[in-house]
């Protein structure tokens, strides 16, 4: 479902263009998205944080959630809120 005034846009992790249409952006030729724990591009599952944007590959990312609640790019967004 689409939530009424909530968009996602990806961009250009190398010249911060958006990305329409495809995971590779048209400026750089390159993966638009990239992985934060291991700086690679993500080509399959991926997950992010709607706070700050910044995410990877599930497998990394679950990993690190399991025993840290900042992001792992060092921004301080609070990745996951407790209850």
């Amino acid at each position: 479902g689409v939530t009424p005034g909530l968009q996602f846009a990806a961009m250009c992790h190398q010249c911060m263009e958006p990305v329409v249409d495809t995971d590779i952006c048209q400026r750089c030729k390159d993966y638009a998205f990239q992985c934060t724990i291991c700086c690679s591009a993500v080509r399959g599952l991926c997950t992010w944080c709607p706070l700050c944007g910044h995410g990877g590959h599930v497998d990394h990312i679950m990993p690190w959630f399991q025993t840290n609640s900042v992001c792992p790019t060092g921004c301080g967004c609070m990745c996951i809120i407790s209850s």
